[in-house]
């Protein structure tokens, strides 16, 4: 992401990371999702971070995605909506949203051997774009999932994915 995107903020937050006091990460609030509970910004390193109750948890590459699984909970498109609402009053560029781990909460959750967070996570993926990653992901998921209900819904939608693919 280009940092100076970022030199133009001004109203950076300071907060301790992943709850240890000694190490603390610049960022800006982008949107509270109130009906979550969600208080989504990015960081000065520009990845997307969340608000937990004492500190900041940053997201990037190879990070657990568990905090953002709550996103699932709502509508991918309120969401959405709602985050670009907060990048515009934020006056950061709309264009920020395509950065937002949107597939890999969704990918993290699916393989999570959590029954709820599986079946949300499988709702979820239907509304992304499809690729092999997804592909893949739904092909472990029918195998692995926590229920047969959720191995047969994985299997159905890599089925119906795979021919939008044409894989």
């Amino acid at each position: 992401m280009n940092r100076e995107l970022f030199l133009q903020v001004t109203s950076w937050r300071e907060s301790p990371i992943d709850g240890d006091e000694r190490k603390s990460l610049k960022w800006i609030e982008v949107v509270t999702l109130g009906s979550l509970g969600l208080i989504l910004g990015i960081s000065c390193n520009g990845n997307w971070v969340r608000m937990g109750k004492e500190s900041v948890y940053e997201f990037y590459s190879d990070q657990s995605y568990m905090p953002l699984y709550p996103i699932l909970e709502a509508v991918l498109l309120d969401v959405k909506m709602a985050i670009k609402k907060g990048l515009q009053s934020s006056q950061l560029p709309v264009e920020l949203i395509e950065s937002f781990p949107f597939q890999e909460v969704a990918l993290s959750a699916m393989n999570s051997g959590s029954v709820y967070w599986c079946d949300l996570s499988l709702k979820y993926v239907e509304r992304l774009r499809y690729d092999e990653e997804l592909v893949n992901a739904l092909n472990i998921c029918s195998k692995n999932a926590p229920t047969q209900k959720l191995r047969h819904q994985a299997k159905k939608i890599k089925a119906n994915v795979s021919r939008g693919l044409s894989l």
